[in-house]
């Protein structure tokens, strides 16, 4: 397992988002992490995700997947 952080945002906001996501199995599970995480903090309704992915066909942007082997901080 590797550490992640991840930058994106949900379509239609001007600025992107760090969320330092700490152990994943993989890049695939930090990506929905991330997504996760975005939804719930933006407190999008399900009507809002289905808007978003017949919009976009996604739910966020993704800019940046790190991973590190060890933890990523903010210092």
């Amino acid at each position: 397992m590797k550490y992640y952080a991840v930058t994106g945002r949900i379509p239609g906001d001007d600025e992107d988002t760090t969320l330092l996501l700490g152990q994943c199995a993989s890049r695939g599970v930090a990506r929905i992490k991330f997504q996760d995480e975005l939804v719930r903090d933006q407190r999008l309704t399900p009507t809002e995700v289905d808007h978003l992915m017949q919009e976009h066909d996604c739910i966020c942007f993704i800019n940046a997947v790190l991973s590190s082997d060890t933890p990523i901080s903010e210092e």
